[in-house]
């Protein structure tokens, strides 16, 4: 039960101490991740701006090389001297020369075409009237058309806008942007003979600019004429919107949307677009989640590190708490060993210390007790030689009246016998209950001189106490008063018994006569006397008896009367032994209850 309250207490302390330090390195991180936060949101959201802001600029610039490709391409096809020929004999028309002459121009032009073909689809070449310089009229029809009227009309080079071409007769079309590029005579009159078209594949050459709909990227990209040559987005046009801001408004920011309007390549072409505020905010959230596992990822490494810590201040005052909880319980070896290098290794030198004066001053009271009890053990021995030397002589008086002089000469051996054995032993010594029954048995042999119905006493003893050890003359007192009290002054031929039995590490020892026994009252005073033992009054025997077993054995053991009037009485006692001798002195049982 102890173990599990500590357990609980050391619990709560380490619990204490983990909260308070994790609450404050949480407050701290809490706060410190706040102002980074919001110091850093807008540096990170314009860095993202500022990403896709390059990226769009250099797809952008990347397509407008490819069209400045086209148009330098173009430029060098119309230098080409089969193309300048056959734009400078457009009059041999319907001759062989003609046919022949355009057939060489078709084939030059596909030459041409298979040197770009990932981006140019097909190529052909008018004449200065705009009659399609070809064989089986593919792009008569195509010229018809009203995206073409203006450049044929002028003499301006530059791109049409988006257009379907027919590639097959079925029917079949592909996206296309045609450059139409004006063809001038290498001759001095630098006169104009022509045209040139190439029909570029739409869909390879804007490819780079094509964002999907999930990246919030839309885009418009003009040329140098202001021509859209892609958009994104077919329902919005991102130039107008950007002008409602201001004529040269290049950036606009709202609450959807930022707007951006940036030239590239060389040639005047511009891109007009715009990048969505929430996926700007997604981006970021991305980036707030990468924040957030860091933090909790330090979080748990510093948790780790705290509990070891705290576990480090814990673990000691466990150990101190456990060796103060050992001594309380009587342990005086105690001694613990701390290299923390702290407060709790000072604690623990004290504690030492402090273990090592109590048990000094133990050892000092002990010895104090123990002297202390050896003389009121003398004390009690004196009181108890002047009675037992006051009934022998007054036998010995009795005999001489009656010139008995053999059981005179018996009764004074005895007695000196007697006297000697007494004199000659420590008085706290111990003695055998062998040796006890001798004395009492010869002292009863000195008694029946003096009173013949003085009977024999009865010893029921079990054989295995006959060698156990006990304090010297502790029973002669009892049978002693059980004569004189009990079979002296009844009118019947009494008898005296001592039982010794032992169950388990218990010993009872118990004098039992049938002689007068004591009324009710007469039993309530002499328990009342014991209990209060003073020089006055009878049974000074069972006083010193009773006063000599507490010293000895505790309060324990001491003497337990029973009577009853003209029946008897029965007077006993219990005290612990170990395999025949007594379990422990006095002195050894105070040494115990100090310690405890």
């Amino acid at each position: 039960m102890r173990r599990e309250i500590f357990f609980r207490k050391k619990t709560r302390i380490f619990l204490r101490i983990l909260s308070a330090v994790l609450c404050a390195i949480i407050l701290s991180v809490v706060m410190c991740s706040l102002a980074i936060y919001f110091y850093l949101e807008p540096i990170i959201k314009q860095s993202i701006v500022n990403s896709n802001r390059d990226m769009v600029i250099k797809m952008s610039q990347q397509v407008s090389g490819s069209f400045d490709e086209i148009m330098a391409y173009a430029r060098n096809i119309s230098f080409d001297d089969t193309v300048q020929i056959s734009c400078d004999n457009y009059r041999m028309e319907n001759t062989y020369n003609y046919y022949s002459m355009v057939q060489r121009l078709e084939k030059k032009l596909k030459e041409y075409v298979i040197l770009r073909d990932n981006i140019v689809y097909d190529m052909f070449v008018t004449d200065c009237y705009d009659q399609v310089l070809e064989l089986n009229h593919t792009y008569s029809d195509l010229l018809k058309q009203h995206i073409y009227k203006g450049f044929l009309e002028s003499s301006q080079n530059g791109f049409t806008s988006i257009h379907n071409v027919r590639y097959n007769s079925s029917g079949g079309e592909w996206k296309a942007i045609a450059y139409i590029n004006n063809i001038y005579s290498k001759q001095p009159s630098y006169k104009h003979i022509g045209k040139l078209i190439v029909l570029v594949r739409y869909s390879e050459l804007v490819q780079p600019i094509v964002f999907d709909k999930s990246s919030g990227i839309e885009i418009e990209l003009h040329d140098n004429l202001g021509n859209t040559i892609y958009s994104s987005s077919m329902e919005k046009n991102l130039e107008s919107e950007l002008k409602q801001f201001g004529a040269e408004t290049n950036f606009f920011q709202n609450r959807q949307n930022y707007y951006f309007k940036d030239k590239v390549g060389t040639d005047g072409w511009y891109v007009v677009y715009s990048i969505s505020s929430h996926k700007i905010s997604e981006s970021f959230s991305k980036i707030n989640k990468i924040i957030l596992g860091i933090v909790i990822i330090c979080l748990i490494i510093m948790l780790s590190v705290i509990s070891k810590i705290v576990s480090n201040i814990v673990v000691p005052l466990e150990t101190l708490v456990k060796g103060m909880q050992r001594v309380s319980r009587g342990s005086r070896n105690e001694h613990i060993s701390l290299s923390t290098g702290d407060e709790i290794e000072e604690a623990a030198l004290v504690f030492n210390k402090m273990v090592e004066d109590i048990d000094r001053h133990t050892q000092e009271l002990i010895t104090s007790e123990k002297k202390e009890h050896e003389t009121q053990i003398k004390m009690l021995l004196y009181q108890i030689n002047p009675h037992f030397i006051y009934n022998t002589l007054n036998c010995i008086i009795c005999l001489a009246r009656r010139e008995d002089f053999g059981n005179i000469i018996r009764l004074t051996k005895t007695f000196i016998m007697l006297l000697r054995s007494m004199l000659r032993v420590n008085p706290q010594s111990m003695t055998t209950l062998k040796n006890e029954m001798e004395y009492i048995n010869n002292y009863v042999g000195v008694l029946q001189f003096s009173y013949n119905k003085i009977p024999n006493v009865v010893w029921n003893v079990d054989q295995e106490l006959l060698d156990m050890e006990l304090p010297r003359m502790i029973c002669y007192p009892l049978v002693e008063n059980s004569i004189f009290h009990g079979i002296v002054p009844s009118q019947q031929k009494c008898g005296v018994t001592v039982h010794c039995h032992r169950t388990g590490n218990c010993v009872t020892l118990c004098v039992e006569d049938n002689g007068r026994g004591f009324s009710q009252e007469e039993l309530e005073l002499l328990k009342r006397k014991l209990r209060t033992p003073d020089d006055e009054g009878g049974h000074i025997g069972l006083s010193n008896v009773n006063s000599r077993l507490q010293l000895i054995y505790g309060s324990s053991s001491s003497l337990k009367i029973e009577s009853e009037f003209q029946k008897g009485t029965k007077v006993s006692f219990s005290f612990l032994c170990n395999t025949g001798s007594v379990d422990m002195t006095k002195t050894e049982r105070v040494h115990e209850e100090i310690l405890d």
